[in-house]
């Protein structure tokens, strides 16, 4: 039970740094487009 916890708590962290990974993105290629 411990190693789920722990896997759930390790796939929660990687979906909160994709996601925040793909939001820098998407602002990278918003001012891409703003001021290329």
């Amino acid at each position: 039970m411990f190693i789920y916890s722990s896997t759930l708590e390790l796939l929660k962290q990687n979906a909160k740094e994709q996601i925040f990974t793909a939001s820098g993105f998407n602002i990278l290629n918003f001012n891409i487009l703003l001021y290329g």
